[in-house]
């Protein structure tokens, strides 16, 4: 009885290590599988922060690239200021009986409508002289019923007005060109503050508005109506 008694005693020992066994294995796995769950989402929160990172240095870089855009157009902007200022100085207009000085600079005396007029004139004169021609050909002289006719053979047309249209004409292309000059600068330079032109183009059109200037600033120091004191200002030709 007592062997037997010592046998089941020693049995149940041995099913009770057993157990707790088991039970120690389980409580491990249990915390694996939570460090595992703790892993992933360390994992997952370390790929949005790497997110939220990229994010960033995107928008870093585009600071960056707005703050280099606010310095170049600072910069083009400086530049433009004595293209802008060189557009201020007007042609010198000074006294004295130059064909343009009446009036004062581009106040409309060269303006087209007044140039076709201008050429008008100069069409009606030039048909005149070819009529006069024909006759003088066909004739061999003119009496002054003849040239009353034919137009344009006064001595004021003949002697001042024929010298003088054509100034007319040339102040109207050379006017116009400078104005239109002008403008084109300030397109330009509009452009070039943005940063949408290179400034070689904007060098060229500087250079084309200083010539077409100095052109006009010639033809206004050193053109002069002949006989104007026929005309009281302003001229009208």
């Amino acid at each position: 009885m007592k062997k037997t008694a010592a046998m089941i005693l020693l049995l149940v020992i041995c099913l009770l290590m057993v157990s707790c066994g088991e039970e120690a294995d389980t409580d491990i796995s249990a915390e694996i599988e939570v460090y595992k769950a703790q892993i992933a989402n360390l994992e997952e929160i370390v790929i949005k922060l790497n997110e939220e990172i990229t994010v960033k240095d995107s928008l870093i870089e585009e600071l960056r690239q707005d703050e280099k855009q606010v310095k170049d157009q600072a910069s083009r902007k400086q530049v433009a200021e004595g293209y802008y200022n060189e557009l201020e100085r007007a042609p010198n207009f000074k006294g004295g009986y130059q064909s343009y000085t009446q009036q004062g600079p581009l106040n409309g005396n060269y303006s087209i409508d007044r140039g076709l007029q201008t050429l008008d004139k100069i069409k009606s004169a030039l048909n005149s002289f070819s009529a006069m021609t024909t006759l003088v050909k066909g004739r061999g002289l003119l009496d002054e019923d003849e040239l009353n006719a034919i137009g344009n053979t006064d001595e004021t047309t003949q002697f001042a007005e024929f010298y003088n249209m054509p100034i007319r004409v040339k102040g109207q292309l050379m006017e116009q060109n400078y104005i239109i000059k002008a403008l084109d600068l300030r397109r330009v330079l509009a452009l070039y503050e943005l940063g949408r032109v290179e400034r070689k183009e904007l060098d060229a059109k500087y250079d084309a508005f200083l010539n077409a200037r100095e052109q006009y600033q010639e033809f206004v120091d050193s053109t002069f109506y002949k006989d104007s004191s026929l005309y009281p200002s302003p001229y009208y030709y």
